[in-house]
């Protein structure tokens, strides 16, 4: 035989009916893969969005940490600079307090601050106390 099996018209018809019969089987699987693929990529962004949404959190978290630091350190500025105010006005009160009770400084009731700076040499071969001023 030199005829081919292919070329009967019977053998034909039944294997393009075969090839139709997978060919509407192609497309539901096709469309079941691209649905499939679909639902893959919609749980990758799901995925994306959580981990932007847990850290959007984390830094929410962080920027209120931050800004609870920031007024508790300026509460601490301010009620230091007020100590300090209290301090300052504590001691002038002390300093009106030694003027009003009639306290003098040493130095002026003394007078060793006479000279403002200026050298006293006395000679003690004389009998007698020359005071010689000597400016620089």
């Amino acid at each position: 035989g030199g005829v081919k099996f292919y070329l009967f018209p019977r053998f034909l018809q039944v294997f393009l009916d075969k090839k139709l019969e997978g060919m509407a089987r192609h497309k539901e699987m096709y469309i079941i893969s691209s649905h499939t693929k679909k639902i893959f990529a919609n749980m990758s962004l799901q995925e994306q969005v959580l981990d932007l949404q847990e850290a959007k959190a984390a830094q929410a978290k962080e920027i209120s940490a931050l800004k609870k630091k920031v007024t508790k350190l300026n509460k601490s500025r301010k009620s230091r600079s007020r100590g300090l105010g209290r301090l300052k006005k504590f001691c002038s009160e002390i300093g009106l307090d030694d003027e009003t009770q009639g306290r003098t400084n040493n130095d002026e009731m003394f007078g060793v601050d006479d000279l403002a700076g200026e050298e006293v040499v006395m000679d003690t071969t004389i009998g007698e106390h020359e005071e010689q001023i000597i400016e620089d």
